[in-house]
């Protein structure tokens, strides 16, 4: 394979790539006549441009991008698991909007390594079949980062939650235990409670307050987190709505049970950090101790041979 044909099946992939984009980007966009058909009270649209548009998309551009969207579910994560993520995260995204974001990664990685590869090619000419694994394993990457990233983003933001359930749990004890109804003591706590914790009690009360049933409002919270505390939490809270049992017990109950679980968990940290400790140490530290330490005598045995 010549560099000619290299560069040309690149440009190639490139090209087809952006143009993917870009057209999954304006199919997101509303168009002129949707805009101005909220004013006009109708929209506004030519046949003509419109059976060209639904040909296009219909013939050229939906087949390319079901094509990526499987390739992506095959290499990523599926579209239920995007949305599950995405909840957790608490982003307003779609999963097209995920796809394109990881295929715009994907471009940008090879955009990017073909343009580094070119600047070392002129220098140093290299085989181009390695030219072709990396960029190939970069593009990869590229679309397994936005993936990643948005996992790393849901994980963050319910470990979070975790930490300040116990502090909740509290407040909102005191609250009941002085009179208040759980909603109000919920509207109360929600200006002490800070982070992602805050945001779902806020929606909680937005829920409520346009007419929603408290338990609904609350099975829904155990739907878009995870997070065991605030689960345990929540369910305990149905449960004492549903037979009457008395709150404020209940949730210093759930208090207690949410710090001896963090206690847990910081115990169980620790010993995965003692181990993760001991690689430096074994594989850095120790070796050159021992070097320090055979070297005089290996060299004084040098000298006297």
């Amino acid at each position: 394979m010549t560099m000619n044909l290299l560069g040309f099946l690149i440009g190639s992939g490139l090209s087809l790539g952006v143009v993917t984009s870009y057209s999954a980007y304006r199919r997101q966009r509303p168009t002129l006549s949707q805009r101005a058909g909220n004013y006009l009270g109708e929209k506004q649209v030519r046949p003509e441009l419109s059976d060209v548009k639904t040909l296009l998309d219909e013939n050229l551009l939906s087949p390319l991008q079901d094509a990526l969207n499987r390739l992506l579910e095959y290499f990523g994560s599926t579209g239920p698991s995007v949305k599950r993520r995405l909840a957790e995260a608490n982003l307003p995204w779609t999963i097209k909007k995920v796809r394109l974001l990881q295929l715009l990664s994907g471009l940008a990685a090879l955009v990017l390594t073909t343009l580094i590869w070119g600047f070392w090619h002129l220098h140093s000419p290299e085989n181009p079949w390695v030219f072709l694994i990396v960029t190939i394993i970069c593009g990869i990457l590229g679309l397994l980062a936005p993936d990643r990233w948005l996992t790393w983003k849901a994980k963050t933001r319910q470990s979070q939650i975790g930490m300040v359930v116990p502090d909740c749990a509290e407040l909102i004890s005191l609250s009941v235990a002085a009179g208040e109804g759980l909603v109000d003591a919920l509207t109360r706590v929600r200006p002490s409670i800070p982070g992602p914790l805050g945001e779902e009690i806020e929606e909680v009360l937005g829920v409520v307050k346009v007419g929603t049933p408290l338990p609904e409002a609350l099975n829904k919270l155990i739907q878009r987190n995870p997070d065991p505390a605030l689960n345990r939490l929540t369910e305990a809270l149905l449960v004492a709505i549903e037979r009457g049992t008395p709150l404020a017990q209940v949730l210093r109950a759930q208090s207690l049970d949410a710090r001896e679980a963090q206690r847990r968990e910081l115990i169980e940290m620790g010993g995965r950090k003692e181990i993760a400790m001991l690689i430096p140490v074994v594989f850095l530290i120790l070796p050159v101790t021992i070097l320090f330490a055979l070297y005089p005598g290996l060299a004084s045995l040098k000298i006297g041979f």
